[in-house]
């Protein structure tokens, strides 16, 4: 039997949680931003290589 974890210890820092989430704002920003440039890489890419499919036939 595996042995429960008990309750965190106080003081810990809030290693388990998200007790400091001031950068989630941020974060989002970063993330919606990197979305976007790699769906117009993959775009991009798909682009090529249907030109270069037609180029080949």
């Amino acid at each position: 039997m595996a042995t429960l974890k008990g309750p965190t210890e106080g003081g810990n820092g809030g290693k388990r949680g998200h007790s400091n989430m001031e950068h989630r704002d941020e974060t989002e920003i970063i993330k919606a931003a990197s979305n976007v440039r790699r769906r117009n890489n993959e775009k991009q890419e798909i682009r090529r290589e249907l030109e270069n499919i037609a180029s080949d036939s």
